[in-house]
């Protein structure tokens, strides 16, 4: 896990000098810096922009989200300008392609950030339908979002939304896969959302997990902030809402006193059907083995911005979506609110809303 951690920094810090070098190789192109220029604009931008992950490292009052919307911003810069230079490359006319491209980039730009908050604002709705092997009455209808980050970028006006998205899909029960807070519950709590939250309801309850961001400063007091809003927090624990199932949350996998799976559901009647809520899929191949019929989680945000969705596959188990792996359903969410900066490309916001169907009760022996 240590050498995960190190090759992710050592990664990180190489793709921001590299990100850097593009900025400002854009910005010498489009203001005609003289090469002497052009160097010192480097040098100054490589020690600034190289200050800020230190001061974060160091807790001197920046946060790491400051660093992933830094991150953000460089990217799409990277994109339109990687984008441009190949144009430019390829076209014919160069001097008149070029005075064109140089009017255009700003442009695009501008365009290409409206479009990725365009898709962090706009939820949209993801369905599946699955059928489990043991016996369940009547259909269920469960509402899943994770990743909500409420805080000051995801505020009132989106938690409204998202009740009113599960109201409209009249769903029976809801279950939210971690990272509920954006780390701590100051800007929750300063922008009274608990009021909205309270409003995200659904006949058998709402069900939550906590996610590392919501361990990150204050998990007690994100706990009791949840509670507050009638949601009920499962920390490595169960509950059968109405005797017909039962909802299992776990603790993030950060957490070092996590239970395993099979001692959580030794205390479960697994005869029954068994819906498992948590926020990382790291552990869905051993849930895979275990009388767990539906699986969801969160975290990987899709990748929340491209090609990052290429490396959240690569590392993640499942990077997002739908997988039946023996007869256990697992699903993965790309998550309602986002992270650092209101910016998504390759991915979008979303609710999923899973309709589970389970194998007729057995009726009793002379029934008619």
């Amino acid at each position: 896990m240590e050498f995960y951690y190190y090759f992710i920094f050592a990664a990180a810090f190489f793709t921001l000098q590299l990100l850097v070098w593009n900025l400002v190789r854009t910005l010498a192109w489009l203001s005609h810096l003289t090469p002497r220029n052009r160097k010192i604009l480097l040098a100054a931008a490589l020690t600034a922009l190289n200050m800020l992950p230190a001061a974060a490292f160091l807790r001197l009052g920046i946060s790491f989200k400051w660093i992933g919307a830094l991150f953000a911003v460089l990217w799409l810069v990277f994109i339109v300008s990687t984008l441009t230079f190949c144009i430019l490359k390829l076209g014919r006319n160069r001097a008149g392609l070029e005075g064109r491209l140089k009017a255009a980039y700003p442009l695009v730009l501008t365009a290409l950030a409206a479009v990725a908050v365009y898709h962090a604002y706009t939820p949209r709705t993801v369905y599946y339908s699955v059928q489990i092997d043991k016996p369940l009455a009547e259909p269920l209808r469960i509402g899943l979002a994770s990743d909500l980050h409420l805080g000051r970028l995801v505020g009132k006006r989106q938690i409204d939304r998202l009740a009113a998205l599960f109201a409209a899909e009249k769903v029976d029960m809801v279950l939210l896969a971690g990272d509920i807070m954006d780390d701590s519950t100051e800007a929750y709590t300063a922008g009274n959302l608990q009021s909205a939250l309270r409003r995200l309801k659904a006949p058998l309850g709402v069900y939550a997990a906590l996610g590392n961001h919501d361990y990150m400063v204050e998990p007690q007091k994100v706990r009791q902030e949840l509670e507050k809003a009638g949601l009920t927090v499962l920390e490595d624990e169960s509950v059968s809402p109405d005797g017909r199932f039962y909802v299992v949350g776990r603790k993030d996998d950060m957490v070092k006193n996590r239970r395993q799976a099979d001692a959580l559901l030794a205390g479960v009647d697994t005869e029954k059907p068994v819906f498992l809520v948590e926020h990382r899929p790291t552990e869905f191949p051993k849930l895979s083995t275990l009388p767990v019929d539906l699986a969801v989680a969160g975290h990987t945000h899709k990748g929340q911005i491209a090609p990052a969705n290429l490396i959240a596959q690569a590392v993640n188990f499942m990077n997002y979506g739908y997988r039946r792996i023996g007869s256990g359903h697992f699903i993965v969410t790309s998550g309602f609110g986002f992270w650092a900066v209101p910016f998504r490309l390759g991915s979008q916001s979303e609710i999923a809303v899973i309709d589970v169907r389970g194998t007729p009760p057995a009726r009793a022996y002379g029934s008619q």
